[in-house]
């Protein structure tokens, strides 16, 4: 797991200083149908009944979306973050080939996902035990071969533990979806 969290951190550092390379002008690089869009990411989470949902695009100053891919020792490795002023999800999965529409989500496991909103006083939740599906639909390989920036669309359902106000965890039921683009690339 050590291995895993670098690696996506060394990606995401990578693309993050490529992306902050563009300017503007680059936003419309023809067929692709994320590039030009200025649509970052999505996200549509309900916790308990409740539902959140919203975008962050490339206009947004304080939001971002991002998902990385590496490969490693015959495992896939997937990172992703969306950050907005209402909601921060991010998380990793590491999964073989064949297993990218069930990926065991688990306190225990290598993947997990942790989703911190401001409306509940930035409540933060953990996955428990569930599981998650992966649909890469482009990927754009680093010049060093390390990895990828991904557009991926993740779906995921599960229980998702949290600590309440008075110090005891407590468990959520929580399904939704998270998609992100690859705009300006």
């Amino acid at each position: 797991m050590k291995n895993f969290k670098k690696s996506i951190y060394v990606s995401l550092i990578a693309f993050i200083t490529i992306i902050a390379g563009c300017s503007k002008s680059d936003d419309d690089n023809g067929p692709g149908g994320d590039q030009g869009s200025g649509l970052l990411g999505s996200y549509d989470i309900t916790i308990d009944g409740q539902r959140y949902s919203g975008t962050v695009d490339s206009e947004d100053e304080n939001g971002f979306a991002l998902a990385t891919y590496a490969k490693e020792d015959g495992k896939n490795l997937v990172g992703f973050v969306l950050n907005t002023d209402e909601i921060i999800i991010s998380g990793g999965f590491e999964y073989r080939d064949g297993q990218e529409n069930n990926i065991s989500l688990g306190e225990n496991g290598d993947s997990s996902i942790g989703i911190l909103i401001s409306a509940l006083g930035n409540r933060g939740y953990t996955s428990k035990s569930g599981n998650a599906k992966v649909n890469i639909r482009k990927k754009i390989n680093a010049p060093d071969g390390s990895g990828a920036l991904i557009a991926a669309d993740i779906d995921f359902q599960g229980i998702f533990y949290y600590t309440d106000s008075n110090g005891e965890e407590q468990t959520a039921q929580v399904s939704g979806s998270f998609k992100n683009n690859i705009v300006g690339l």
